[in-house]
Parts: structure tokens; C-alpha cells; sequence
């Protein structure tokens, strides 16, 4: 074979990730190419530059690396300078140097543009979405990824494996678990036997989401599955991985051997210096060693873990370090996750770049504003400082601060407002960071009289299933009520404001709290009890359901619809949904005995049926 030939065999080596050793004795055996000084010379000099970055020897690579630019600039190679400014990227990655790394990309943006390279340029969006999946910007790498989804004709073939496999790992890392489940067989089915790392990723993928949903013996046919595509050298990275995977599986049933595998792979995590998966290491650890009462070492997990996010410049990972920690933190104590500085209270200077204000309550008020630190639009509900407040109110608003997080750490849904953490600042001023849903609340839609009554059915249908989803997690709303929905983009309900949630197995900190228009009787008598957890909610969205049947027949009175005995009464839903959505509204929780999976293909069927 010639030497270009054999060039042409590493570089597709190097994308299936082959044994970075093997690769590096493969080009040092063809000198002759590197001395001719073409462009066959540039593209070896960047494989020998990715080749060394895998060895663990990112000065060396980017040394390589800036020898092969100097060639390609004097011999007007100019054409292969995008992809040296993506491998440059990549080092700086993996060096926790994301501004120097986001600069190379840009700067490869530019050089693709200038040379009229459409793959090049698609490419350096693809490096953008896996920065930051990297960093923890995980909604940003789905958009950067979904952009270069739509141009996949123009990247490696290489990526038509990958970046399928990126954005479910960004699905995973967002808690979107049916998502990222949705279509993962045919996709591992679809991956080419020569690319073995995103074969091994994939399974693990499938694998912590199955855990996540508490599927566990799926999830262990996955982690078996996963397990046949680990690599020989006892060393290999997928060890490590495949480590952490255990951990998350036997966190509950084994913890102390949790500990000894989840430990051995932050080890390795952190002498390669990766992220994203020492930051998944340090959170299991701390939530294991939590579950077992060991609180001290729980609580110096999250502050080294925190110690580590700043001194990387990683805020949103910090983020997920605070989310986690207020579960088991001592709530007199909740400041001290707090860095200096973070909120401005009039919005000009700090994190949070304040744009208006949504609405303002008994608690405080709410915001949206821009979080400067990840780019993301985010909600800011500011409650009230606790030195204002009565002791009992105090407490109460602690509790409401931790529901919403603690509700957020046990489900991940896109219709279900995330709370992203909680700060306290040292007068006792409490501050949520929360997803922004763009759009109405279903009271505002309805009194507008922009949602017709199909329209409200399949609403309705969908709510049914989010709730579904919580009470399977544990968690009971409590406060559902069409102030709480709010439609994203003027369609899809989102659920919002946990801050009375309550979790099965825990103490109930909002008992008699509601809202009495909606609360069901148990609830406002602080009756409840976890063998019913959820039929409160149950009986709020059939209060809900039976309020739009109203509305519905105050709208024929108004134009004036007319039967032969005179004002018609309109039968919008009969038969089996008429006797569920009676049944929702029954005083006695043990007769409150609803399917909401049923109801909610019921509630479709009326909506199909009224559209037609």
C-alpha cells in the first residue's frame, strides 16, 4: 500500500477510535510522508495531533497541531485549517478551557466560511453542540445538534453514528428519559459494527434512563449488552464508565460497593479531565453517601464538587451540584451553597440579566431574565426575605424553596417546569432558578376564549399524563389548577409551581395548603395519606375538566343557541368519560379511583371527535 493510502487507513482508524498506541507507531512509520511537505504532510500532522490528544498529551498535540497550520498556511493548504481549528478546540476541551476552545471554533467558523466549505462550517456547529454537552449547557448542545442534523449530508460519514448518540446523552443529562429512549433500539441497530465507542455509549444510555424509570431489569439487560462492548486493556475508559453505569444500578440495593466502584471511576474521570462524567461520579457519590446517613461526607462531596465547578468555570454544572445538595443540605445551612454574588437585586450587574417582570404574589415576585452564565432564559422567583416573615411563615416558605427542588431532582419532563437551584443570599432572602415556559397560562387562553373546546379535551389529555408521570415518581402536585398550566408557545401544557408538592415517603410540610376552588377535601382538612397520594391532583383536573364544560355551555347562552324547549344544553362528553370525570370529583379519596392513562385516550377521543 502507498503512503497515501496508509494515511488514508489511519484517518479512518482514528474515526473509529482505534487504539491511540497502534495509531501512533502507524504514522511514525511513514517519515517520508511527513518530510514531503504537501498536503498529505498537513493531514498527518493533524492525526498525529489528535492521535497524541488521545494519548493524554495535550501539549505535545497541540504543538503537532500548530506545525501542521504553519505548513498548510505556506504551502496554501488553507482548506485544512477549519479542521485544525476543531482538533485545537477539542484539546482545550478536554483541558476545562472552554473560552479558548469556543474561540477555535469560531475561528474555524470563519476559515470554513472563507474557504466555501458548507461541511467545514457544519462541522464547527457540531464541535459547538458537544462544548456544550461538555460544559453542561445541555438545551444548547440539542440546538446546535438538531442544526447539524439537518446537515448531515455534509459531515463525516463518521457522524451519522455519533451525533445521534450526542443528543441522547444530552436528553439523558436533561432527564428527558422517554425521549431519549424513543427510537434508541433502531438507532444502536442502525450503528456500524466498526465504530465500537458509540456502540458501548448508546447501551449505556439506554441503560442509566431504563434506571432512571425504575425499569431495572431492562436496565441491567442493557448494562450486559453494554458490557460486550468494553474494551481488553484493563485501563480502557469504558471501564471506568462502565463502573459509574454499575453505581447508578445498585445504588440502592449495595450501596457501599456504589461507593468503591463510583470512586474508582472519578479517579479516572478527573486524571483525564472530563466533566460531565466527574460531575455524574461526584453527584451519585454525594446522594449515595446521603441515603446512608453519612451526612458530613455527603456534604463534603457537593463542596468539593462545587470547589471544582468554579475553578473550571463551570456554572451550570455547579448548578446540578446546589440542585442536588438541598436535598439532604440542612436548610439553616442552604447559604453556604451560595456563591457571592450571584443575584443582582435590581437586575442591572450579577448572573441574571432581569427583562420583566411575570407577576408578583403573598411570596414575592417572579421574573424573567436571561442567565448570563449559560445563555439560557430562565425564570426568577424571588420569595421574600425570611427577617420579614413570622417563624411559621418563614418555614413554610423554606419548605415551598425545597419542594420545588426536590420535585425537580425525582422527575424530568418537558412538560413540567424545572426548578434549577436554589439560592440564599445572607439576609435570608430565598431565589428559585426556573425554566421560562413562553406562552399563556390556560386561564388566560380560556377567559381569552382562544381555546376551543376540542382543543381544551386534548389539553386536557395531556395534563392527565404529565400527572401520571409524577404520581408514578412519587410526587403530588397539590396546587393544579389552569393558573399552573401554561401553554409553551400557545400549545402544549406545561405544568408549573411545586412549592406544595408532596413526596411519598417524606414528611408532609404543606399539609392544609391549597387552593379551595380546586383542593380536594382531604387535602384542605390535612387528611392526606400516601396510599392516595396523587388523588388530590385528581380531583383538581376533574374540577378543572367540569369548569371547561361550564365555560363551554356560558358560551352557547352568549350566542344565543336555542333548543325546542328553549336554552339547549350542550352534551359535550357522555359515556364512559362522563362517568370517570364524575368519578374524579367523589369527597372520599379511596372511591377517587381513576386510570389517568385511560382518562387521558378518552379525553383524545372527544377532542377527535369534536374536531371532526
Amino acid at each position: 500500500m502507498s503512503d497515501d493510502g496508509r494515511l488514508g487507513d489511519i484517518e479512518k482508524r482514528i474515526a473509529a477510535l482505534d487504539d491511540p498506541s497502534a495509531l501512533l507507531r502507524a504514522i511514525d512509520d511513514l517519515p517520508d510522508l511527513a518530510d514531503r511537505g504537501d498536503e498529505a504532510s498537513v493531514r498527518l500532522g493533524i492525526a498525529r495531533g489528535i492521535v497524541l490528544n488521545r494519548l493524554g498529551l495535550p501539549e505535545s498535540a497541540l504543538k503537532a497541531l500548530q506545525q501542521a497550520r504553519a505548513l498548510a498556511r505556506d504551502i496554501g493548504a488553507t482548506a485544512l485549517h477549519p479542521a485544525i481549528s476543531r482538533e485545537t478546540s477539542r484539546i482545550h476541551i478536554w483541558r476545562g478551557e472552554t473560552a479558548s476552545a469556543a474561540l477555535e471554533l469560531m475561528r474555524s467558523v470563519v476559515e470554513a466560511d472563507a474557504a466555501g466549505n458548507p461541511g467545514d462550517t457544519a462541522a464547527a456547529v457540531v464541535e459547538f453542540g458537544r462544548l456544550n454537552l461538555d460544559t453542561g449547557r445541555y438545551e444548547a448542545a440539542l440546538d446546535a445538534f438538531a442544526l447539524a442534523a439537518g446537515r448531515i449530508e455534509m459531515l463525516p460519514g463518521r457522524e451519522e453514528s455519533r451525533l445521534p448518540v450526542n443528543q441522547r446523552e444530552a436528553l439523558l443529562a436533561l432527564g428527558r428519559y422517554d425521549e431519549c429512549l424513543d427510537g434508541i433500539d433502531a438507532m444502536i441497530a442502525a450503528l456500524p459494527a466498526g465504530y465500537g465507542r458509540d456502540s458501548f455509549v448508546a447501551r449505556v444510555i439506554k441503560a442509566r434512563c431504563l434506571a432512571a424509570l425504575d425499569r431495572d431489569d431492562e436496565a441491567r439487560a442493557a448494562e450486559a449488552d453494554a458490557r460486550a462492548w468494553v474494551g481488553d486493556h484493563p485501563s480502557s475508559y469504558e471501564r471506568a464508565e462502565l463502573a459509574l453505569l454499575e453505581g447508578f444500578l445498585n445504588r440502592k440495593v449495595d450501596p457501599e460497593a456504589t461507593i468503591a466502584r463510583v470512586e474508582r471511576a472519578l479517579d479516572r474521570f478527573v486524571d483525564d479531565d472530563l466533566p460531565r462524567h466527574e460531575f455524574d461520579a461526584r453527584i451519585l457519590l454525594a446522594e449515595t453517601l446521603a441515603g446512608m446517613e453519612r451526612r458530613a461526607e455527603a456534604e463534603a462531596c457537593i463542596v468539593e464538587a462545587l470547589r471544582r465547578a468554579e475553578d473550571r468555570r463551570l456554572p451550570a454544572m455547579a448548578d446540578r451540584v446546589r440542585a442536588v445538595a438541598v436535598g439532604f443540605w440542612r436548610p439553616a445551612m442552604i447559604a453556604e451553597l451560595s456563591p457571592e454574588d450571584r443575584l443582582s437585586e435590581d437586575g442591572g450587574s450579577g448572573r441574571f440579566l432581569v427583562l420583566e417582570t411575570l407577576g408578583t404574589g403573598g411570596f414575592g415576585e417572579v421574573q424573567r431574565a436571561i442567565d448570563l452564565d449559560t445563555g439560557t432564559e430562565v425564570a426568577i422567583k424571588r420569595l421574600r426575605r425570611q427577617e420579614n416573615l413570622d417563624l411559621d411563615t418563614a418555614r413554610s416558605v423554606m419548605a415551598t424553596a425545597r419542594n420545588e427542588i426536590l420535585t425537580g431532582g425525582r422527575i424530568r419532563s418537558r412538560f413540567v417546569a424545572r426548578t434549577r437551584y436554589l439560592h440564599m443570599d445572607s439576609g435570608g432572602g430565598l431565589t428559585l432558578v426556573q425554566d421560562y415556559v413562553a406562552g399563556p397560562t390556560l386561564r388566560v387562553a380560556i377567559d381569552d376564549g382562544a381555546v376551543d373546546f376540542g382543543r381544551k379535551m386534548a389539553i386536557a389529555a395531556s395534563i392527565a399524563r404529565t400527572l401520571a408521570t409524577l404520581h408514578q415518581a412519587g410526587i403530588a402536585h397539590r396546587d393544579l389548577k389552569p393558573d399552573n398550566i401554561v401553554l409553551r408557545h400557545g400549545t402544549q401544557p406545561v405544568i408549573i409551581d411545586l412549592g406544595i408538592a408532596r413526596l411519598k415517603g417524606m414528611a408532609d410540610t404543606a399539609a392544609g395548603l391549597g387552593t379551595v376552588r380546586y383542593a380536594a377535601p382531604e387535602q384542605l382538612e390535612a387528611a392526606t395519606d400516601d396510599r392516595w397520594l396523587g388523588r388530590e391532583d385528581i380531583y383538581a383536573l376533574g374540577r378543572m375538566i367540569g369548569e371547561m364544560m361550564e365555560d363551554e355551555e356560558q358560551g352557547d347562552r352568549k350566542r344565543g343557541i336555542l333548543g325546542r324547549f328553549g336554552w339547549r344544553r350542550t352534551a359535550r362528553i357522555d359515556g364512559p368519560l362522563a362517568t370517570m370525570v364524575k368519578t374524579m370529583t367523589i369527597a372520599e379519596p379511596d372511591r377517587r379511583d381513576v386510570d389517568l392513562d385511560q382518562l387521558a385516550d378518552l379525553l383524545d377521543d372527544a377532542a377527535v371527535t369534536l374536531e371532526d
